[in-house]
């Protein structure tokens, strides 16, 4: 192999661990003999247009079984490996970030503060601040049009619009809105679009689609809006609504479902289509508020964050705990778990020692 074609190689290698989010690996690599590539998927393209090409001699390999080893059946397996812990970039708002959000393509972040403003951040340019690569603007845009802390931020499914939610009952200004704003106006700094509310707004969530998002106030019933047409619709069943204020909304990938969940310590499912409650698990974490929720990719699992100090696992077609998560102290205004972005773990903060936590998605194990 040529000198030449050894670099192509290797760019390509360290492009397609950036890819897949392996940095470490790919800093490693890519500092020893001195290149930085962007991530693309290059190389996978490659294998997958030439692997009928490759013909090497294998063994016979038998059958293969499939066995029931009491794992989960999660969208995207991989082999686990030890994530990396290290702080690659830190941007600063007046006050603490309370929400933070990636484009479903991974290529920006936003973030939402108790000082009111949004920032939104290129996430490319933060990955490649371990090679020291100058002092590139990593802050996009930093929105302003909030008079209230911002709780919860989302980017549309097209990538083009941010929507943040804000309000609180602790502070006397006037902003129960959800805000939208156009990421491809270079100069605009403000909302082009609002939905208001009589109740602080906690959580929001987009439509697969686009065209319809929910959200999850201080009232006891969740809101579902038609984008194109700006018409609320709230469910008419009072069996549908919970019993107090609502502190995270979802909907699933697939779109046929959403949920909800409250301080009354209850998580609600709903059928898209009908805007019913299909299935309520109450007292969820034991009684305790429940403040955050999140649906696996496949949508078959639904995890949920409890001020019982625990993460849970909910199987979606039994609706049974399918595994725990313990040992980290949960306050009201902390981040709710989440999962890491291979499904393998799931990271939460621990409010008493103000550290982050991650524990194995599949056993539990802390970490």
């Amino acid at each position: 192999m040529t000198d030449i074609n050894q670099e192509k190689v290797l760019s390509l290698i360290v492009s397609q661990l950036k890819e897949y989010g392996f940095y470490t690996a790919a800093k490693t690599i890519a500092d020893a003999i001195g290149i930085s590539p962007e991530p693309n998927n290059k190389l996978a393209e490659i294998c997958a247009l030439n692997k009928f090409n490759i013909q090497e001699e294998q063994e016979p390999v038998q059958e293969e079984v499939e066995v029931d080893n009491g794992e989960f059946d999660f969208s995207n397996p991989s082999v686990s490996y030890q994530p990396n812990y290290s702080a690659i970039f830190t941007t600063m708002h007046k006050e603490p970030v309370r929400a933070c959000a990636f484009s479903q393509d991974g290529a920006y972040v936003a973030t939402g503060s108790h000082d009111t403003s949004l920032k939104v951040l290129d996430a490319h340019l933060i990955a490649r601040k371990t090679r020291g690569d100058g002092d590139e603007k990593k802050v996009l845009k930093t929105l302003y049009d909030h008079t209230g802390p911002v709780n919860e931020v989302v980017f549309h499914p097209n990538g083009a619009v941010l929507a943040s939610c804000a309000g609180t009952l602790k502070v006397t200004l006037d902003d129960y809105k959800i805000k939208f704003f156009d990421l491809q106006k270079q100069n605009s700094k403000r909302g082009f679009r609002y939905l208001s509310d009589a109740y602080p707004v906690r959580s929001i969530s987009f439509h697969p689609s686009g065209e319809f998002i929910i959200s999850g106030t201080d009232h006891h019933a969740v809101r579902l809006f038609d984008i194109q047409t700006m018409k609320v619709f709230i469910p008419s069943n009072a069996a549908d609504h919970h019993q107090g204020a609502i502190t995270k909304v979802r909907y699933a990938s697939n779109g046929q479902t959403f949920a909800s969940c409250s301080i009354d310590g209850s998580i609600k499912i709903y059928d898209t289509v009908s805007g019913r409650c299909v299935n309520t698990i109450s007292k969820a974490h034991d009684g305790a508020s429940v403040i955050g929720i999140e649906f696996t990719k496949s949508n078959s699992y639904l995890l949920s964050t409890g001020l019982d100090g625990k993460g849970k696992l909910w199987d979606m077609g039994s609706g049974k705990v399918v595994c725990t998560y313990s040992g980290a102290f949960q306050k009201f205004d902390c981040a709710p778990m989440t999962f890491s972005y291979n499904e393998e773990y799931i990271i939460g903060s621990d409010s008493s020692n103000h550290t982050i936590c991650v524990w194995n998605s599949r056993n539990g194990t802390h970490g």
